[in-house]
């Protein structure tokens, strides 16, 4: 069973009820929400919404809650992990070694 509460015009709350009876809400992961605030803001944007708007559309009504979690959760780190060597190779000063070296 599946229903929709709308707490505002722009954000409905969604939910559903597991076959054993469990309630689960069909709210994105907070952490890796939480670890995409941290990459910068230019790209920041474009990211979250994106992936906000796949899980709610896409995933949760097709594949489920616990699948939509785990695709989530793989998306914020491919995403996140390329930002984040860039920056510590920024940060080191690695990114002027790799350059000299021709990588």
């Amino acid at each position: 069973m599946q229903f929709v509460v709308k707490l505002s015009q722009n954000q409905p709350l969604q939910a559903s009820f597991g076959v054993a009876g469990a309630f689960s809400s069909a709210a994105s992961p907070r952490f890796p929400k939480f670890l995409l605030l941290l990459i910068p803001k230019k790209n920041r944007e474009y990211v979250i919404g994106d992936l906000e708007e796949e899980f709610h559309t896409i995933l949760v009504p097709e594949y489920g809650y616990r699948i939509a979690r785990w695709w989530y959760w793989a998306q914020v780190l491919a995403a996140f992990v390329p930002i984040l060597w860039d920056q510590l190779k920024r940060a080191s000063g690695l990114a002027v070694v790799l350059k000299l070296l021709g990588g």
